[in-house]
């Protein structure tokens, strides 16, 4: 389950070379994002791949949840994402994400020279705009010490064929994703 992630100022120079054009900044960098929160979306508008800022998170059946992750595996046999994976799919770019182990300890995920990840998913129009979940996968053998799940993950050259190219999608949800490195935190903090 990937609940959080991180974006990054120094993300921006190579956001802004992948996208034509992009929401201003959010406010004050680095942050976590979290379900509910906006963040930074890459999705395509015609042939050009853009920029846009989208909450994090669709809107649940009960009032006051959300569902933040849609398993890779499932999500094309879901009627709550079924349309927006085949039509409407994006990339997050995330500097790192967060998993907490079975001690309720935050482990921060990373790629190795803390190159920028991108995360799979797809979104959907609310009454309020735009939103997005991250798509996840059975954990890697880096992941799995400290969780089963992981964000599905993309190389850079993989961003505009996950976006635009349906023909794809099943072989991208097939992916296993890159070794990651981490690190724990041993401050306990609830997930939400």
């Amino acid at each position: 389950m990937c609940g959080r992630y991180v974006i990054t100022e120094e993300m921006y120079e190579e956001y802004a070379r992948i996208v034509r054009d992009f929401d201003p900044l959010l406010y004050a960098l680095p942050q976590e994002i979290v379900p509910s929160r906006p963040a930074p979306v890459i999705r395509c508008e015609g042939e050009d791949l853009i920029g846009r800022n989208m909450t994090f998170g669709f809107s649940g059946y009960e009032k006051g949840k959300m569902m933040f992750n849609a398993r890779s595996e499932t999500a094309s046999e879901k009627i709550t994402f079924k349309d927006s994976l085949l039509k409407r799919r994006c990339v997050m770019p995330a500097a790192s994400f967060f998993e907490w182990n079975p001690e309720k300890q935050k482990a921060e995920f990373f790629l190795p020279e803390k190159q920028i990840m991108y995360l799979a998913g797809f979104y959907r129009t609310e009454e309020d705009g735009n939103h997005f979940v991250i798509l996840t996968r059975d954990a890697n053998s880096s992941v799995r010490p400290v969780h089963e799940r992981m964000p599905l993950i993309l190389k850079p050259e993989d961003i505009r064929p996950w976006i635009s190219d349906g023909a794809l999608t099943q072989q991208y949800l097939g992916l296993f994703g890159p070794e990651l490195k981490y690190q724990i935190d041993n401050e306990q903090i609830s997930l939400f």
